[in-house]
């Protein structure tokens, strides 16, 4: 899923997201992405446990939709802030372990590091 990103700045991005720098010309347009697998995701009640410099990149979100793959479960999740659709991939232990279903809440965080600016 690509959203747009104003380089480095969360200010001017719709979600508020913290991207990786890279060198753009100042209000240059940038995309980013991350793959499904690298998103993680956090039970409402484990958030408080996130130290507050980690706590970047947080997104609440309802799941809509989820595909069981085997090993691993693929949910889509709409952004509450945004509306947009962000598909997280998520190890079935996991997806067991957190009780939760279609039409729930929950927070995903992305990883700065994880995550592809071009």
């Amino acid at each position: 899923m690509y959203f747009p990103l104003v380089s480095g700045n969360r200010d001017n991005c719709p979600l508020g997201i913290t991207a990786p720098y890279i060198e753009r010309t100042a209000g240059e347009r940038v995309s980013w992405g991350i793959r499904p697998e690298n998103i993680e995701l956090i039970g409402r009640k484990n958030i408080h446990a996130i130290r507050k410099e980690k706590r970047k990149n947080l997104l609440d979100g309802t799941i809509m939709s989820v595909v069981n793959k085997g090993t691993s479960r693929i949910m889509s999740l709409i952004i509450a802030e945004s509306e947009d659709v962000l598909k997280v991939e998520v190890a079935n232990r996991v997806f067991d372990s957190l009780k939760i279903e279609i039409g729930d809440e929950c927070t995903v965080r992305l990883r700065t590091s994880d995550m592809i600016v071009f």
